[in-house]
């Protein structure tokens, strides 16, 4: 099918686009700082279903929630400030029934990031909050009952975007610590770290490790994914000449250099989606 662009009912952020079952789920935040999602058939893009649902979010300048497929499901985490400030958390199953919610009470998600581990059967969360230069790493299992607390990993910087990756119940996150330009350089010259957090035996804070530099003069370009058990992100190098992208590893070493004609620079909306499928990867830049 070849559908013909259409506005997005009341979106006022960013929005991604999910595989759920039979639909093509449309996630977005709206003018009146609510999360929905618009259910589409995917073999009739032109049919809207019937189910929907709004949840209170907040709508910031950067994106204040994520989602992923995971269990045949689609998980969401989103900041919240009606009935209490909160990250809360909530899933959406193929038949579009909403689970109940569960959340993290007091923590502020500026930004936040989801991802899973498959091995664990667990969604990790890594989020920071912006009024207190603060991030944390949270985990849950597939039924969203906690199993780490939240854990923290950021305790100063201004930090735009953050992601990770979870595999075999250690979470590496990747932040963008936000740095203005060296003397006679008016530039951002951003750089990234990279973190370590194991999951507990038992329900409470997780074990950190060292945060180290990952790699320097970069932000964030997406979400960091997985391939053949080696993490990889996508970086964006800002030049007043030449922005271009650059894809790392976990150590920092460059993998491939692209786009060096329309690089996008530094992200300040939220991260793409990464989609692995195979040893192929797309992301949208």
């Amino acid at each position: 099918y070849i559908v013909s662009p259409s506005i997005i009912p009341n979106a006022a952020g960013a929005a991604r686009v999910f595989v759920l079952g039979q639909y093509f789920i449309i996630v977005s935040t709206t003018a009146g700082a609510t999360l929905q999602y618009l259910a589409l058939y995917a073999n009739n893009p032109a049919l809207v279903a019937t189910h929907t649902f709004s949840e209170p979010c907040t709508t910031t300048s950067t994106q204040a929630w994520d989602g992923i497929i995971f269990n045949n499901n689609l998980y969401l985490v989103y900041n919240v400030v009606s009935g209490g400030q909160q990250v809360r958390m909530v899933y959406i199953t193929p038949g579009l029934t909403k689970s109940t919610t569960n959340n993290f009470s007091g923590a502020i998600a500026t930004s936040v990031s989801i991802t899973s581990d498959s091995v664990n059967n667990t969604l990790c969360i890594a989020y920071y909050d912006s009024a207190g230069s603060t991030g944390y790493v949270a985990a849950v299992d597939t039924s969203l009952t906690k199993v780490m607390t939240p854990t923290q990993i950021i305790s100063t910087g201004s930090v735009p975007n953050i992601t990770l990756t979870a595999h075999k119940g250690v979470s590496n996150v990747i932040f963008e610590t936000k740095q203005a330009g060296y003397p006679g350089n008016i530039l951002q010259t951003d750089f990234l770290s990279k973190v370590a957090v194991t999951l507990p035996a038992t329900v409470t804070t997780g074990t950190v490790g060292s945060t180290t530099v990952l790699a320097r003069s970069v932000g964030l370009a997406s979400k960091a994914f997985l391939l053949n058990d080696i993490q990889y992100v996508l970086s964006t190098y800002h030049s007043a000449l030449q922005d271009t992208y650059f894809l790392i590893d976990s150590s920092g070493r460059v993998i491939s250099k692209f786009a060096y004609e329309n690089g996008g620079g530094y992200l300040t909306t939220g991260l793409p989606q990464t989609q692995v499928s195979g040893t192929n990867v797309s992301i949208a830049y």
